[in-house]
């Protein structure tokens, strides 16, 4: 019989903030982040993939909010540090992970070989936000633009109006 499929995933949470009691493992605080984190992962990951076995956290790191985990797989599933990475993308920032937003570098380990997920395309909270400062940079040019019509307009009303008397 294979032993199951084990894959180390390192990533960070944007919208969640380190704290120094996430070092001790053992601490109340740490204890309460493991378990909302794990009701996040571990059902996202039993329902993305056939096999899935559990998830264990090894720690936490600054950076936003590092984490770093191991997750199982039956030996009989088709995962492997590829397809968890576009999981994870195709569900960052969803209802999938109850809305966390994803760093955009993803490490994914299996065995000694090490897949590292480059830049995504799925915008981050960072790139969100710059985002919406461009549609609204948008938005504030089309008004201004606008104004500088209508005054055109009145303008020309007024020429019109002035000449004709």
């Amino acid at each position: 019989m294979k032993p199951p499929k084990t894959f180390a995933v390192t990533l960070a949470l944007i919208d969640r903030d380190y704290d120094a009691d996430f070092a001790d493992l053992t601490k109340a605080k740490t204890r309460a982040i493991i378990k909302d984190l794990g009701d996040i992962f571990a059902p996202f990951f039993s329902g993305e993939f056939s096999g899935f076995q559990g998830i264990t956290f090894h720690g936490f790191f600054s950076g936003s909010l590092g984490v770093q985990f191991v997750i199982t797989f039956q030996s009989t599933s088709n995962v492997n540090a590829t397809s968890i990475i576009q999981a994870l993308r195709r569900a960052n920032d969803t209802n999938q992970l109850r809305f966390e937003t994803l760093g955009t570098t993803i490490f994914v380990t299996e065995g000694s070989s090490s897949t590292t997920a480059t830049p995504s395309t799925t915008p981050t909270g960072e790139q969100f936000v710059v985002d919406i400062l461009k549609l609204l940079l948008l938005f504030y040019v089309l008004l201004l633009l606008s104004l500088l019509l209508l005054s055109i307009i009145f303008a020309i009303i007024i020429f019109v109006a002035t000449t004709a008397v």
